[in-house]
């Protein structure tokens, strides 16, 4: 099945979709699967939730043509900036196999969207190396943080991760990180008037700022608590990985694959300091693991590629058919 997945024609995009729909399947046909109890959301994260809703299949679809956006996203990523010596759909594999691993990634969540955003800016800010003109990809990105942002207001977190990207990218100028700026408060402003408009202001800030807190952990559910624990395994080795991975390639890639380890380091600040967490809110991992993971799967060989592979789709098969245990 890989081998669907390391070539760069236009359909491995839509095999992308159809992988995540077919991930998705169990819970879509199971019935039992629970909206998760989320608080803390960003302005447009509530309006999202409201959105869905008591309706159970729009909660469950939407988050697959998210995960499918993700991935091509992460395959553009790689392959644009050179993160592989190959272009490779495996980026973007990953990422859907990480999320569908989680039943609580299963239903809707801002962070899903936030992560659509932040995927946008890391898009940005790559444009940085050796462009002569770089305002539009600085303010670009930091819009893209600032949409992230009324979704899940943790994600202000990875403003440092962005603006280091700025450092390992180019030359380190005042003026770079003050376009940065930019682009993140003209969102913001640009919101405010927005909710000032229509009445929100206050439940605007309300919202934003009651999004940050001190981590305070519930119980996780069994069927969430296993394969986390196995992304954590995973984790280890991918964390010691950087000198394998950017190995052969040329500067550019070398930087990028920098920038992903710099946006996994920021991941902590983000669920530590992002209030009350349940497992769900951890979907904030998919990206940097996902395109992580992919990269490190090129250079292995295939047959044991393969069987990494299908021990994630079985646990990912699994999540999808605890919905029909409840």
């Amino acid at each position: 099945m890989l081998s669907l997945f390391r070539s760069n024609q236009a359909q491995a995009g839509l095999f992308l979709l159809v992988y995540a729909l077919l991930l998705q399947l169990p819970a879509l046909l199971g019935g039992a699967v629970a909206p998760p109890e989320v608080t803390g959301n960003g302005f447009l994260g509530n309006w999202l939730m409201n959105m869905v809703t008591g309706n159970y299949w729009l909660g469950l679809s939407i988050p697959v043509l998210l995960i499918f956006v993700q991935g091509i996203q992460a395959n553009l990523l790689a392959s644009r900036h050179r993160f592989s010596r190959v272009v490779t759909q495996f980026p973007g594999l990953f990422v859907v196999l990480i999320w569908a691993m989680v039943p609580s990634f299963r239903w809707v969540h801002p962070g899903q969207v936030a992560n659509v955003f932040l995927l946008f800016g890391l898009i940005a800010i790559c444009r940085l190396y050796k462009k002569n003109e770089p305002s539009v990809p600085l303010f670009n990105a930091g819009a893209w943080l600032g949409l992230a942002f009324l979704f899940r207001p943790e994600y202000l977190f990875f403003a440092p991760a962005f603006l280091t990207a700025i450092v390992v990218l180019r030359r380190p100028e005042i003026r770079s990180f003050f376009q940065w700026l930019t682009g993140f408060v003209s969102i913001c402003f640009f919101a405010g008037v927005a909710a000032y408009f229509f009445g929100s202001l206050p439940e605007l800030w309300l919202a934003q700022v009651s999004g940050f807190g001190w981590f305070s952990p519930t119980s996780l559910w069994l069927y969430d608590a296993l394969p986390l624990g196995l992304i954590a395994v995973i984790l280890l080795p991918l964390s010691l990985l950087f000198g394998s991975l950017s190995r052969l390639l040329n500067i550019e890639g070398k930087k990028g694959v920098k920038i992903i380890y710099w946006f996994l380091l920021f991941t902590i600040p983000a669920v530590l300091l992002g209030g009350q967490f349940v497992a769900a809110e951890l979907a904030i991992i998919t990206v940097p693991i996902g395109i992580l993971l992919g990269l490190a799967m090129v250079d292995v060989d295939s047959s044991r590629a393969e069987v990494v592979h299908l021990l994630l789709f079985a646990v990912a098969i699994a999540a999808g058919l605890t919905s029909w245990i409840g």
